[in-house]
């Protein structure tokens, strides 16, 4: 540590005497580093960050599952109020379904996404307005007047933001609802909805058949039960199902899944393979960069010879090519930020729909340690080698290479050509 300051001196006077060594070296780790830095920020988003539901990790979803491929169908509400009552594997459970209404009047209208759903939704998602209020277990019944809780989105988009809109009338196809309540600017539910409104799913007798299957449940698991065990009793009450009504029951087996892998299902695969690319490529680059500062140590054979002969030690060598790999990847991190500020602007409109809340990806702190491991990283893969390759060149042969260099004649005596170089130094 003494001696690092005197090393980083050094360093910047090598490196701006060669700027096109350099700027190259900063321009390919920082696009290296900051394409790693943009995957990392999407994966720990996406898969890594806890959802923004209360204790997310004890949330499920209980649907059919089809026969064939991966895909989850609907069920019928008479099917999920059976799921509920009948098992005690879950300390709550809430079910709804989505249409695409117009939102407005006829001259302004906007298509959102409506989520109906039973009253209790957002008390099992743990989740409340931040203006307003939630729902009611009256609010669903037919004799109630129609309320509505927005999305963040659609309260900013279609409202401007404006917070006396509590209270007033709204028509969704047509029809007169009260806005109740906005709801956080984190909260989606489902996974990438849109433009969203929420309201309670009113009394229909057409919902008591259990041919009409165009709902979705979520519950919450009992402290102490396992996902297995909740399966397990999930299929039991199926089979029961499948015996009391068996002219309408659908055979396709129910399964229960965590909330997050449902949500993730689809894309998990798909991230951690291009995160695994994008890493390939960050190799190939400190690689190349190694090659580089290979060549570089083979053109001062006569400046490290120079050191040795003075006396300076190996280590002493490595840790000069380490301190300038180390700025060098230090300053490409820095580009590396600004790169992967820039690669997520530019897909920010297309993350927001092709992964579940897209659109909450940003640079954090997490993103910047991230940085700062990788230029570490780059600057041991492409330092060390190099580093241990230029301490350990002869001093004789590299005095003598400097010297059919510099024209110096056979004649002269070593003695005064190595005091003229260390002079030069």
């Amino acid at each position: 540590m003494t001696t690092l300051p005197q090393d980083l001196r050094f360093a910047l006077r090598q490196l701006r005497k060669s700027p096109a060594f350099t700027l190259t070296a900063v321009v390919t780790l920082g696009l290296g580093i900051g394409v790693n830095a943009a995957m990392f920020s999407v994966i720990e988003q996406v898969l890594l960050r806890p959802m923004p539901y209360r204790d997310a990790s004890r949330l499920v979803q209980i649907a059919p599952h089809a026969l064939s491929g991966r895909s989850f169908d609907p069920a019928s509400l008479p099917d999920v109020c059976d799921w509920k009552s009948r098992s005690h594997s879950f300390s709550d459970m809430a079910w709804w379904t989505i249409q695409v209404p117009t939102l407005g009047d006829r001259d302004n209208p906007e298509l959102v996404a409506q989520i109906s759903a039973s009253a209790n939704l957002l008390d099992v998602l743990g989740v409340q307005p931040i203006i307003g209020r939630g729902f009611l277990p009256e609010d669903g019944k037919a004799s109630k007047a129609q309320v509505v809780i927005l999305g963040d989105s659609t309260w900013h988009k279609v409202f401007n933001a404006n917070k006396s809109v509590i209270g007033h009338t709204v028509p969704i196809n047509g029809d007169p609802y009260t806005v109740i309540g906005v709801m956080p600017p984190n909260f989606q539910f489902p996974q990438n909805s849109g433009d969203e409104i929420y309201s309670p799913l009113p009394t229909d007798a057409s919902l008591e058949d259990r041919g009409n299957s165009s709902f979705s449940a979520v519950a919450r698991l009992r402290p102490g039960v396992s996902v297995e065990q909740a399966q397990h009793e999930i299929s039991a009450i199926h089979a029961q199902l499948l015996h009391e009504y068996a002219a309408t029951e659908s055979s396709e087996p129910v399964l229960v899944e965590t909330l997050s892998d449902v949500f993730t299902d689809n894309v998990r695969s798909g991230l951690y393979a291009l995160d695994a690319a994008v890493a390939v490529v960050w190799l190939i680059t400190c690689a190349n960069l190694a090659g580089l500062m290979l060549a570089r140590a083979n053109s001062r054979r006569r400046e490290l010879a120079i050191r040795g002969a003075l006396g300076a030690a190996k280590s002493r060598l490595v840790q000069q090519f380490l301190t300038e790999s180390l700025f060098v990847s230090l300053v490409g991190g820095l580009a590396g930020l600004a790169a992967a500020w820039t690669a997520l602007r530019i897909l920010s409109h297309y993350l927001a729909n092709a992964v579940p809340f897209g659109d909450q990806i940003h640079i954090d702190a997490g993103v910047c340690a991230v940085l700062v491991l990788f230029s570490c990283l780059s600057a041991l893969l492409f330092g060390v080698g190099p580093g241990l390759y230029g301490a350990s060149l002869p001093v004789q042969e590299g005095l003598r290479d400097g010297a059919a260099a510099s024209g110096t004649s056979k004649n002269t005596p070593a003695g005064a050509m190595l005091s003229s170089s260390a002079k030069s130094a």
